[in-house]
């Protein structure tokens, strides 16, 4: 991850271009007693490619001098007259997606924050717009509207003009993308309020309903929510980190592209209002972005192109009109459950001791997809049958062949549903030994009287059986880290404990972290990841802190 800082202390800033330069450029802190950065959520979270926004920032920000680690170049982030908002920016040539910013200083860091680049003009709410009286007009589509559910027993209402025909995405952005403790529910009502359409949970906990208006006129879309961790009460829920992002469009959306992987190239788009011409992405791993259609449109997509998954051997399409289609063994093949009751079947070669791994990506990817998968002989057979893996709605499974000869998966869902929403990618992949590692935080802040003790778990695939070394990347000066190995067998199997000490002398500093782990025969080499704010996602982007002496 590319990252770059800026300073803020007394109106100054300064870029630093590289994390290789925040490695070994430690700054260090002009204050004795500061408050931790404890920024919680941005508001709003997001701006459009070649746009900038007034950002304020929900929690304490932080006694100065506070600083901003930024993890993209396209991104300029500029203090304000006010210490809890900034102005951030997002260049014309600006790839759509999510960045990630953590405000720091002396004492420590917030968490990692997403903040999103979108294609779409956006507003931001304005209250009051709880009764249909009261409801936000909003002049014109496509647009993301930046809102939030601030206080208990709120709803957002918002109204739209539709011609008959005309096709309707509302899609909702609240915690598969920013860290906002709501799940949320959308309405779509008659200009009498008469509820025409409603949806919880697309993506996630996130709510998308496509509407194809019957008449001209004007319609009501209503967001409300109840808490993502439910409690007892039985209430519309809000409070100031409530925030969301509603895309609302009538032109052209894509909801999956095939295959569903992440790669340059030509592919296939499913979703509304599109004219059935392939899209094409361009750019390497990390940079790849959709380029857009003829006139210059830039379709809405509801995910982003990095939480695509990454392609594994051939990517394969599914082909509709083959009732048991042949596939490679190391594979990445994206179908569709198109409707209530249907099986894919696909037949492939293997070999007899030959060792893979079989899963798919769908909930994953926002499908409505349950995948069940069914591994079978040639024969018909059923050899396993697969559903959830752990918390994961996606089945995953190891499977070492017993003889030579074809054999057969076939992906269906649990519930025997089925649409064009019901999408997949399924993935026979070579399985060989490796190692995760994961620790519990993504920031720590070192203590000068005991060792700083950081729990890292470390899931061992496929039997590897071999000690793991760790290392940490970017230890201030005076910080060792006490020697430590994972035995492939006891104790330290699982679970290792790193010990970070300091000297005496050691000068306050802060900055990124890594923890690595590292193993020959097999030459691996793995960081240990923390989780961000909540969400569903990973960073080895790591955070230390060193403070002042007191």
């Amino acid at each position: 991850m590319l990252l770059h800082e800026l300073k803020v202390s007394a109106h100054s800033l300064f870029t630093r271009a590289s994390l290789g330069v925040l490695l070994l450029g430690w700054l260090v802190p002009q204050v004795t007693h500061a408050e931790v950065p404890g920024v919680t959520s941005l508001f709003p979270a997001g701006v459009q490619v070649g746009q900038s926004a007034k950002v304020k920032l929900l929690g304490p920000v932080g006694t100065a001098p506070v600083e901003v680690l930024v993890d993209r170049q396209d991104l300029s982030v500029t203090p304000s007259d006010k210490t809890d908002e900034y102005v951030i920016t997002a260049t014309a040539e600006a790839r759509p997606g999510v960045g990630w910013l953590r405000w720091h200083n002396a004492e420590g860091a917030s968490d990692l924050l997403p903040f999103v680049v979108g294609t779409m003009p956006e507003i931001v709410e304005v209250e009051p717009n709880n009764a249909a009286k009261e409801a936000q007009a909003v002049a014109s589509l496509p647009v993301t509207i930046n809102g939030a559910l601030d206080k208990r027993h709120e709803i957002d209402t918002f109204t739209i003009t539709l011609k008959a025909g005309q096709t309707l995405i509302a899609s909702l952005d609240a915690n598969r993308t920013l860290p906002s403790p709501v799940d949320a529910s959308m309405q779509i009502a008659d200009s009498k309020g008469f509820v025409v359409a409603q949806n919880d949970d697309s993506f996630r906990s996130d709510p998308q309903i496509v509407f194809t208006a019957p008449v001209d006129g004007t319609w009501f879309v209503r967001i409300f929510g109840f808490p993502a961790e439910p409690n007892s009460s039985i209430e519309y829920t809000g409070s100031p980190n409530s925030i969301y992002r509603l895309h609302l469009t009538t032109g052209p959306a894509i909801d999956y592209l095939f295959p569903l992987v992440r790669q340059g190239g030509e592919f296939v788009a499913g979703g509304w209002n599109l004219t059935g011409e392939k899209v094409t992405l361009v750019g390497e791993p990390g940079t790849l972005r959709l380029v857009p259609l003829a006139g210059g449109t830039v379709p809405f997509t509801a995910f982003t192109v990095d939480q695509l998954p990454e392609p594994v051997g051939t990517a394969i399409v599914e082909d509709l009109a083959s009732a048991s289609q042949p596939i490679s063994i190391f594979s990445s093949t994206s179908g569709v459950v198109e409707a209530p009751g249907d099986v894919d079947t696909y037949r492939f070669m293997a070999t007899k001791g030959q060792t893979v791994r079989i899963y798919t990506h769908s909930r994953s990817v926002g499908s409505w997809l349950d995948p069940l998968v069914r591994l079978r002989y040639a024969n018909g057979e059923l050899i396993t049958e697969q559903d959830d893996k752990g918390v994961s709605a996606d089945p995953s499974f190891d499977f070492t062949f017993p003889g030579d000869g074809e054999y057969i998966l076939e992906v269906t869902d649990r519930y025997g549903h089925g649409s064009e929403r019901h999408f997949y990618s399924l993935v026979i992949g070579p399985d060989v030994p490796g190692f995760e590692l994961s620790v519990a935080a993504n920031r720590f802040t070192l203590d000068r009287t005991k060792p700083l003790e950081i729990p890292v778990t470390i899931n061992r695939l496929v039997g590897l059986n071999v000690p793991i070394q760790f290392t940490v990347e970017g230890l201030p000066a005076g910080v060792t880290l006490e020697p430590i190995e994972s035995k492939p067998e006891g104790d330290t199997s699982k679970a290792a404990t790193l010990k970070l000490s300091v000297a005496a002398d050691a000068a306050a500093a802060k900055g990124p972290l890594r923890i690595i782990g590292q193993t020959t025969g097999p030459d691996l080499k793995h960081a240990a990841k923390g989780p961000v704010n909540g969400l569903k996602v990973t960073t080895d982007d790591l955070w230390i802190t060193l403070p002042v002496k007191p």
